[in-house]
């Protein structure tokens, strides 16, 4: 005989309620979450990337300026023109700015301007002036400057100006006009004395010349 208690046990396990309850929810399988979850991804915006401003990378600007052949005394006779020379090499790796000048420190006062050398380029300066009548010394300055910034490039000097007296020289007075040959050849001797020959060279020439100043003047230059 059966056990009633064990065929009462296997109806509940075989019972269509039981397997209708074993059997999990559409909406709780992970299809359908995964499903959901991209759909969620589709709308959602990514977030905007923000871009930061690229900072200009500031490149410093060196100028180096070598000075050469630069004379600190220059002599020069009282009254008479003088030249201040010296040279400006750029041995930096930009060039010089376009409207560079050379200046008198003292005063201010623009010596000449200088051009924008390109790296390993020279400049050759020459300063010209008049010297003062009395002698004595004068003592310059000078720079190279960059108006638009401001900026000194180079210092040049001392440079001691001397200025010395002025010597006489001795000239041998020009001899008396000659009027050997009655004199009728003053007028023409003279203007051939005037052209750098002596008295004697040119009475001789116009009087082999009976007075011809072409003539006279021909020989003397052949």
């Amino acid at each position: 005989q059966q056990n009633p208690m064990r065929q009462t046990n296997l109806k509940i396990e075989s019972s269509p309620q039981e397997v209708k309850a074993e059997i999990p929810s559409w909406n709780d399988s992970p299809l359908e979450v995964n499903r959901r979850q991209h759909e969620v991804q589709q709308h959602q915006q990514p977030p905007k990337e923000i871009v930061q401003p690229k900072q200009e990378e500031k490149i410093e600007i060196v100028h180096l300026v070598e000075v050469s052949q630069v004379k600190s005394r220059v002599f020069v006779d009282a009254g008479d023109q003088y030249n201040i020379t010296f040279s400006l090499k750029n041995t930096g790796n930009q060039s010089w700015p376009c409207n560079g000048l050379l200046v008198e420190d003292s005063d201010g006062k623009v010596a000449t301007k200088v051009p924008p050398l390109k790296p390993r380029e020279t400049f050759d300066v020459v300063i010209r002036g008049n010297a003062p009548e009395k002698e004595g010394e004068i003592e310059f300055l000078y720079s190279v400057v960059d108006p638009n910034k401001n900026e000194t490039l180079a210092s040049i000097g001392p440079i001691t100006l001397i200025v010395e007296e002025q010597e006489d020289s001795f000239q041998e007075p020009e001899p008396a006009l000659d009027n050997a040959g009655s004199g009728k050849y003053a007028d023409a001797q003279q203007r051939i004395v005037v052209m750098g020959f002596s008295n004697t060279q040119a009475l001789e020439a116009l009087e082999k010349f009976d007075g011809d100043f072409d003539a006279a003047l021909d020989h003397l230059v052949s």
